[in-house]
């Protein structure tokens, strides 16, 4: 079984088939400690640090044309200190850069 992802090139939206066999989902919990806004949205930042080691990771926020509420968890995590829940796919990114784009974002109480 293929999945079908949407590329837009040079303005032109086109489907490519991507195997599951080369997805991988990872899930990782920690806070988000810096969040960026960007002139290019594709090209968003999170500096993210893992609970489980203390180890910095980087992953971008992707444009998705009208929702932002990637980047309004990832701020409100930013100001709150509270800790996330982040998804990414390690094979996908933005489009800017190699960091992986987040795909789901949690934050969660601090009870």
């Amino acid at each position: 079984m293929k999945m079908l992802r949407k590329l837009v090139i040079g303005g032109a939206a086109c489907l490519a088939t991507v195997s599951p066999a080369f997805a991988s989902i990872v899930q990782v919990q920690g806070k988000v400690v810096l969040t960026q806004g960007h002139i290019t949205p594709a090209c968003r930042m999170v500096e993210f640090k893992r609970s489980s080691d203390g180890a910095l990771l980087w992953f971008r926020i992707p444009d998705t044309g009208s929702d932002n509420s990637i980047m309004a968890v990832t701020l409100t995590a930013v100001t709150t200190g509270l800790n996330v829940i982040l998804t990414y796919d390690t094979a996908v990114t933005s489009g800017c850069g190699t960091e992986p784009a987040i795909q789901y974002v949690s934050i969660l109480s601090p009870n």
